[in-house]
């Protein structure tokens, strides 16, 4: 089993899987260690052991980062040496992500946002001489015990909401200026990290509702769009519904036709109420035979000229056409025998 040397326990200390971060004291002091050689190259080994970790291990990656850039501002000049070396490593963290399936939350903003600051400080060289000049200005007010709570850039790290912490520094410091008073023992210390970890409650709560009301407003928009196609469609139906109820109207359809058929449907047939004469047959008068004689007949057959006399049932009845008697074919006369007398002359048929 390896035996961790002291700065080297204190280095995995201050980038634990702990939901706070390290702490002020951690940080200076392992700044102060980098001084010298053996120690700051256990300081970098640490730190890139927990930088390779995995995305479930997300608060090894983003502590570590943090004692990264700590000591780019504060360590030894050798350690921007050593971030430029491995400048890569810092661009793949500026993609880096960690979704919490359960709530949505993407841990890997924070990692992205200080892999950016990092790798400014190490190619921008103006901005890393200002930095360092001022972290060591902020360094020597530490040590002195006159700093204001406006110079404290990594005291009580709240890794759950560390954004949140600092947009609720940002407006205490507009209100205002208030002496920080340094933990002078463990009960001081503990009581900050217990008010630190208050803090990223309530903001942690306030999230969550926010986002409940979010989900909420979601589920009544989706709720409205499913009634309005709902209430499209049924008004589509309705209309299909009553154009199937219009009569369907046929001119030539059969005159039986116009009465209401079984399924409802009404068909109207535009010559149903014409008089009689318009009709062919009219069915209102008896079905006879044009050509029987008036023996069949129940009512005599009149002639052309409304004779009140009868037509001799010696003639055929006349076919009618259309309602109208055809005209009257005068009688034949009868022909006289003459199969005894080949040669007798036949009667003219006209006289």
């Amino acid at each position: 089993m390896h035996q961790f040397s002291n700065i080297e326990l204190l280095t995995r200390e201050a980038t634990s899987n702990d939901p706070w971060g390290p702490k002020t004291s951690q940080l200076m002091a392992i700044a102060d260690a980098s001084d010298n050689p053996v120690q700051r190259n256990e300081i970098i080994h640490q730190l890139w052991k927990r930088v390779n970790d995995s995305e479930k291990n997300w608060r090894h990656v983003y502590k570590a980062l943090l004692v990264w850039e700590h000591l780019i501002k504060s360590g030894h000049e050798q350690i921007v040496v050593e971030c430029r070396m491995n400048i890569k490593v810092f661009d793949l963290l500026r993609e880096f992500t960690a979704l919490d399936i359960q709530t949505g939350t993407d841990h890997g903003t924070k990692v992205r946002k200080v892999a950016a600051e990092i790798v400014h400080l190490v190619r921008d060289q103006d901005y890393y001489e200002q930095e360092r000049r001022k972290a060591q200005e902020l360094a020597n007010k530490f040590r002195a015990g006159t700093f204001s709570s406006n110079d404290q850039p990594y005291l009580d790290y709240d890794i759950g909401n560390y954004e949140a912490m600092s947009k609720s520094r940002a407006s205490s410091r507009s209100a205002t200026v208030s002496t920080y008073k340094i933990p002078t023992n463990q009960y001081e210390e503990d009581s900050q990290l217990e008010l630190a970890l208050k803090l990223s409650k309530l903001e942690a709560e306030k999230e969550q509702e926010m986002r409940k009301n979010d989900a909420e407003r979601e589920e009544a928009m989706r709720r409205l769009e499913e009634k309005a196609i709902a209430d499209s469609l049924k008004e589509h139906e309705e209309q299909t519904r009553g154009a199937s109820l219009l009569p369907d109207f046929d001119p030539w359809a059969d005159s039986n036709q116009g009465q209401q058929s079984g399924s409802g449907a009404l068909h109207l047939n535009g010559w149903t109420n014409a008089p009689p004469s318009y009709n062919e047959v009219t069915t209102d008068q008896p079905s006879t035979d044009p050509w029987a004689t008036t023996s069949a007949l129940k009512n005599p057959i009149m002639d052309l000229f409304n004779s009140p006399q009868p037509v001799s049932s010696n003639y055929p009845v006349p076919p009618q056409s259309h309602g109208y008697p055809m005209p009257m074919v005068p009688p034949l006369r009868p022909l006289p025998n003459t199969a005894n007398n080949p040669f007798a002359t036949i009667p003219s048929t006209t006289s």
